[in-house]
């Protein structure tokens, strides 16, 4: 290993030390910034599934009514073309 990198911050030079904070730093708030992120998506993820589940519920209840109304309007107009044809 190069011995130039196991430096401990005690032992480094006051400047370096600084710099290498302030890095630490910018990558500590990045990090921060890239989760909250990730937690506001996954949690928006979360609320879309959970509207897209009652939405598929009303929806599937609406197509069964809809399937329920065309077969009485099917039987409905055979019923009145076999009136029509008696009178």
């Amino acid at each position: 290993m190069n011995e130039k990198n196991l430096v401990s911050f005690g032992e480094m030079a006051p400047e370096r030390h600084k710099e290498l904070s302030r890095l630490g730093g910018i990558a500590s708030g990045q990090t921060r910034a890239r989760r909250a992120y990730m937690k506001a998506a996954a949690r928006e993820i979360q609320l879309r599934m959970v509207y897209f589940k009652d939405a598929d519920a009303d929806l599937k209840a609406e197509w069964a009514e809809f399937q329920r109304w065309r077969r009485s309007e099917k039987k409905r107009r055979v019923n009145a073309g076999k009136r029509g044809r008696k009178a």
